[in-house]
């Protein structure tokens, strides 16, 4: 991905850390309290060093990781730290080209607006996703951290 801004490694930290303790919760009926102890305490150890791969970009974490977790929804990339670590990375399962309804989710805003902004000139298209035509997903990150930017300043 093309886009520079980086995601707090910290806030991706938490989250990960979040979505992973969740995802354990079932396995302790299966493995009992001992064991389930022993590997939320690894992913306590581990989760800082995993979320600083991510917000690298390291492509074999980013897999790894989607694979634990499972593809979420285009919005979940758009409004989450942890969403959007994941996107920027080569290993993104968005790729580099989205829907339009895909980056309309990402962005919170209708698939109207969003060809009012390709018109514009503040989203790319990309040539090809699948047989049709998409959106660049750097371009709807680099609206995000524009809009974020504008938040924080206000």
């Amino acid at each position: 991905m093309t886009s520079n801004a980086k995601p707090e490694t910290r806030e991706v930290d938490e989250q990960l850390r979040d979505e992973l303790h969740r995802k354990l919760a079932v396995w302790g009926p299966l493995v009992g309290p001992d064991a389930l102890a022993a590997i939320s305490a690894g992913v306590d150890e581990n989760a800082p060093i995993i979320a600083a791969k991510l917000c690298q970009g390291d492509e074999d974490v980013t897999q790894d990781i989607v694979c634990v977790l499972g593809r979420r929804a285009a919005g979940w990339y758009g409004i989450t730290p942890l969403g959007r670590a994941i996107a920027r990375s080569d290993g993104s399962p968005l790729g580099d080209g989205i829907s339009y309804a895909e980056a309309a989710s990402m962005l919170r805003v209708s698939r109207t607006r969003i060809g009012q902004l390709l018109a514009a000139g503040l989203l790319r298209r990309v040539s090809d996703i699948g047989n049709r035509r998409g959106i660049s997903v750097a371009s709807v990150l680099d609206r995000l951290d524009r809009q974020d930017r504008n938040r924080d300043e206000e």
